[in-house]
């Protein structure tokens, strides 16, 4: 029978980011394969990880099987779409590690698989979170899986101030057409942006996701904000994060340095979401209106609000050090309790669909079909068997 390997996926730049402690955490006989995509192999070598990259362009076009009974060989990921990749590769059963805060938006009933306590993750057993807020989401809606309050691993490692001058940094999370709270807030703001670096030392940055910062960059130009592409750039010039909607706000905010959030007319104050949208929006400072920006900035800056933005945190995190660790022992614990099946569902390019060739848009694959995709990722049978 086969050793007890444990495999990762990590799709996104943030996703390793927050895999990479846990992993080097990891008893080194429980490690299998670390897998990125190749555009992402430079990367993840940089924090000292050895991977295998592959072409992780083509698993779009094949079609993701749904949630089965767990079934096969285990894998850890970090979001909901490497758990459909994982199936596409043929693992039946997945360790979820939050990649975030634990953010979801199910106040009125939506369970969005993207977030703690959606839908599709029946074949998920183990889910690890940085507090109570999505520990409960997980629980109430897969009462058969263990749920661990790890915190963040990635809270250890992050950079803090370095020398230099008062800098101002602000961010802004990708939209996404699921609830209010999640839709662009950059146009709103746009306006004052250049008010802001007229006045403040200001870098800009944006949430990893493709083509987002090619956007947001042009924004932050036109308001001469440079634009700053590394996180961890980020922490180490900034005093104050100014940021609309995302798990770097409670990263920064851990760091003992003051936040700014950035509200729009979009968001629901009647809406309980929880932590961000609101029962931990009180970690810093908020805009309202545009035109508050820049005083809210200045008084931001002056930081008196230690004791709020502790209390904030406290309803985040469970754990504020140690949660790679903590993480490492819950997946031993995991794996520990796994009967290895004969027959591995491993990557294997010989047994699954992959690019033969490209041309353009255009692209052979392995079992026959020459299939075409279009840039806002739908894709053409032009011959070949269908997609399932």
């Amino acid at each position: 029978m086969a050793d007890k390997r444990l495999d990762v996926l990590a799709s996104e730049l943030q996703f390793v980011d927050h895999l990479a402690p846990v992993w080097k955490a990891l008893p080194e006989e429980l490690r299998g394969v670390f897998r990125v995509p190749v555009n992402l192999e430079a990367y993840a070598e940089s924090l000292g990880l050895e991977v295998e990259a592959i072409p992780w362009t083509w698993l779009r076009a094949v079609p993701a099987p749904p949630a089965s009974p767990p079934k096969g060989e285990r894998v850890l990921v970090a979001s909901y779409g490497d758990t459909r990749n994982g199936r596409r590769l043929g693992y039946g059963e997945f360790a979820f590690l939050e990649h975030g805060c634990g953010q979801s938006y199910g106040a009125k009933g939506d369970r969005h698989p993207s977030y703690s306590g959606g839908t599709d993750r029946d074949d998920t057993t183990l889910f690890m979170v940085p507090g109570p807020h999505p520990a409960r989401r997980w629980r109430q809606f897969y009462p058969g899986a263990k749920v661990v309050e790890v915190g963040c691993p990635k809270l250890d490692s992050l950079p803090r101030k370095n020398h230099g001058p008062t800098t101002v940094a602000f961010a802004f999370h990708c939209p996404f057409a699921v609830v209010p709270e999640l839709y662009e807030t950059l146009s709103y703001y746009a306006p004052v942006l250049r008010d802001a670096a007229d006045r403040f030392k200001t870098i800009g940055h944006a949430h990893p996701r493709a083509g987002w910062p090619r956007q947001v960059a042009d924004r932050f130009k036109r308001a001469r904000i440079p634009f700053v592409e590394s996180l961890s750039e980020v922490f180490e010039r900034a005093d104050l994060l100014v940021c609309d909607n995302s798990s770097i706000i409670y990263e920064f905010a851990s760091t003992g340095r003051p936040v700014l959030l950035l509200n729009a007319p979009c968001y629901r104050r009647g809406v309980e979401h929880g932590i961000r949208f609101w029962a931990a929006s009180d970690v810093g400072l908020q805009v309202d209106r545009p035109e508050q920006l820049c005083d809210k900035i200045a008084q931001a800056l002056d930081d008196k609000h230690e004791s709020r933005r502790e209390a904030a945190l406290r309803l985040v995190y469970t754990h504020r050090t140690g949660a790679a660790q903590l993480a490492a022992e819950a997946l031993s614990e995991w794996m520990a309790g796994w009967r290895v099946p004969e027959i591995r569902g491993k990557y294997d390019l010989a047994q699954t669909e992959r690019i033969l060739s490209s041309t353009g848009s255009t692209i052979v694959t392995s079992f026959g079909r020459k299939l075409r995709i279009d840039p806002r990722g739908s894709i053409e049978v032009l011959t070949g068997p269908p997609l399932r």
